[in-house]
């Protein structure tokens, strides 16, 4: 297993499990990328808000050689675009936006 830290954009969270997320994010350095977020569904979770769609954040993560899907660590939040949150039509254009990077990033 070998840590890596960098800087990602997160793309979408799906629930999985009773309280993990499998988590799609993009780095600038190798792509596209999913990872298991444990325990990020908990009620007192160590990644808080960190996980939104849209959110540029500094990720930590393990990878296995032979696994795709890596294991998330840490999360520290860079910025969260809660203002485009707030109006429908900049809503709507950031969720077109990460719909699309997630379909054609490879």
């Amino acid at each position: 297993m070998r840590p890596q830290t960098t800087e990602a954009i997160i793309l979408h969270t799906f629930p999985a499990r009773e309280r993990d997320k499998l988590v799609v994010f993009l780095t600038p350095e190798q792509g596209k990328r999913k990872g298991w977020a444990y325990g990020a569904r908990g009620g007192r979770t160590r990644f808080g808000a960190s996980l939104e769609p849209l959110a540029k954040v500094r990720i930590g993560f393990l990878e296995k050689e032979s696994d795709e899907v890596v294991r998330i660590e840490s999360v520290d939040l860079l910025r969260l675009l809660f203002q485009a949150q707030q109006h429908l039509l900049h809503s709507v254009d950031g969720s077109y936006i990460a719909d699309a990077v997630h379909v054609f990033a490879q």
